[in-house]
């Protein structure tokens, strides 16, 4: 004997099973990517700008410190939220971290959510960093907390 059950999202949408007995659910936003070199130690570099009432969503980024960075101090990489495109003033750090000469800082599978309204900039001390970002935008439906209903 089966007892019916379903699994509904917030918004109403339903999983079902397929005839294997394999939950299926479906697919989230894809991923966008922006590729900046950051070759000017202290500028702001734009990646993302604020969309209506989305948010963006950074899900991961590679970043690579070429022959140019110094070889005796790492260079320190800011990704942060700010109110201007080209913007160098941090309103919010998202991510900070250091990548040295030659090396290279994968950071997948995050889920850092950025506030409404905001571009997506990075900026560093040293220059020749190599970058990319990626991540998607989410309409929360005027909830700042996704956890929130």
């Amino acid at each position: 004997m089966s007892i019916p059950a379903y699994l509904v999202g917030r918004n109403g949408q339903q999983v079902s099973v397929n005839d294997a007995g394999e939950l299926l659910i479906s697919y989230g936003p894809f991923d966008l990517t922006v590729f900046n070199e950051l070759d000017i130690a202290n500028q702001a570099y734009n990646f993302y700008g604020p969309k209506g009432q989305q948010q963006f969503v950074m899900t991961g980024f590679l970043m690579y410190g070429d022959k140019q960075v110094s070889a005796t101090t790492n260079a320190t990489v800011i990704i942060y939220e700010a109110s201007a495109p080209d913007s160098a003033t941090v309103d919010r750090v998202l991510i900070q971290v250091e990548v040295g000469q030659n090396q290279a800082v994968p950071f997948p599978s995050i889920r850092v959510l950025a506030n409404r309204g905001v571009y997506i900039n990075a900026k560093t001390d040293d220059d020749d960093i190599h970058m990319t970002i990626l991540g998607h935008y989410v309409d929360l439906n005027g909830r700042s907390d996704p956890t929130q209903a």
